[in-house]
């Protein structure tokens, strides 16, 4: 009866760790041959870093939202609405680059590479002085839009003209003569905010006299193409492919 007794104890102890075991093995829900991750060292390499922050390290989650640039249609608007009567509080729903001004307080609004608007006066306490449509093509050519008509600004100025870099490289292989592809002065990043600054950088790596330039930009692939040349003269002309940072990539004599 004792040797009863013990076997039945004995039986119950190991159907109870039997059943622990199943029920451990149970919560893992694995493919069968898969191989569990325990370490960031054993994820693949991305084209990305992910920083973990935990609880106690997070910040405010406060997002910073970048005012929208000005554009034609919307000044054209606003100049619908209030003629003559534009202030400076019309224009701080969109991005301008800070006062430019020496003497004057003047503010720079981006509108394209073709435009952009300046507004200029004794400060915003003020009404302005001028408000300034200007030809990116040409700072001297420009309007006061409270007096004069955009329309007809806009029809009678130049526009950027556009090129394939693309079909451009298709043409241009590095071994084709007058084609240079390295030894550039243009190496480090600037800030292309105008065709001026477009047109200054490019001349940083001319070597060719000239007295006529030609801008034109490829969307596509950012890449800027600026044409030094004589206007009267044949042959002897230089152009020069940049990116959007002033970075030369190209060279072609005689294009």
């Amino acid at each position: 009866m004792k040797r009863l007794a013990i076997f039945i104890l004995a039986s119950v102890f190991v159907l109870m760790l039997s059943g622990c075991n199943k029920h451990s093995q149970g919560g893992q829900d694995m493919a069968p041959n898969s191989t569990e991750i325990d370490s960031v060292a054993q994820i693949p390499e991305d084209d990305y870093v992910v920083d973990t922050i935990s609880d106690g390290e997070k910040e405010d989650d406060t997002i910073t939202v970048c005012p929208p640039n000005l554009t034609l249609q919307t000044l054209q608007d606003l100049v619908n609405r209030c003629g003559e009567n534009l202030t400076w509080d019309d224009f701080s729903p969109y991005y301008n680059t800070g006062d430019i001004g020496s003497g004057l307080y003047i503010l720079r609004y981006p509108i394209d590479w073709d435009y952009y608007l300046l507004i200029g006066g004794s400060g915003i306490d003020l009404p302005p002085m001028y408000i300034h449509l200007v030809s990116g093509h040409d700072i001297k050519n420009y309007i006061d839009v409270r007096f004069d008509d955009i329309d007809d600004f806009i029809s009678n100025t130049p526009k950027l003209s556009e090129f394939s870099y693309k079909e451009m490289l298709e043409t241009y292989k590095e071994d084709v003569p007058g084609v240079k592809v390295s030894g550039f002065n243009n190496t480090s990043r600037v800030a292309i905010e105008t065709l001026t600054d477009v047109l200054v950088q490019a001349e940083e790596e001319c070597t060719v006299e000239y007295d006529t330039t030609d801008i034109s930009y490829d969307s596509a692939t950012s890449i800027w193409r600026v044409v030094f040349y004589k206007a009267n003269s044949a042959g002897g002309d230089q152009t020069i492919y940049m990116d959007n940072y002033g970075v030369t990539c190209l060279v072609v004599y005689g294009e």
